[in-house]
């Protein structure tokens, strides 16, 4: 889904637990396939990585901008390259997603 984080918007916010989500969670062929989001949208509070429910993969834009800030040689970025390569925990780990729910992509 592009864009998807204005699928889940209420008024000003993303939300997460929307009835959006959990139709698409209760949908008898929708919900068994793997579902893929660009995580952001223009809105405000529109910047999402993370925030996606379970069964969601997520595009990792954390991931993107650290590996392009680190192979352009930035400063102390060895530590937050070894975060984003082995799976964004810090991002997914919360809902106990695991590195499976990120998307690394430049």
């Amino acid at each position: 889904f592009d864009l998807a984080a204005t699928l889940a918007r209420e008024l000003h916010a993303v939300d997460r637990l929307s009835a959006f989500f959990d139709i698409i969670h209760q949908d008898p062929v929708i919900g068994r396939v793997k579902l893929l989001a660009e995580p952001w949208d223009l809105g405000e509070g529109g910047y999402q990585v993370g925030k996606f429910p379970p069964g969601w993969a997520e595009w990792n834009g954390k991931y993107r901008d650290c590996v392009r800030d680190y192979w352009r040689g930035e400063a102390s970025m060895l530590s937050e390259f070894a975060e984003r390569f082995t799976g964004s925990s810090d991002l997914y780990f919360e809902e106990r997603r695991g590195p499976t729910a990120s998307i690394n992509f430049l």
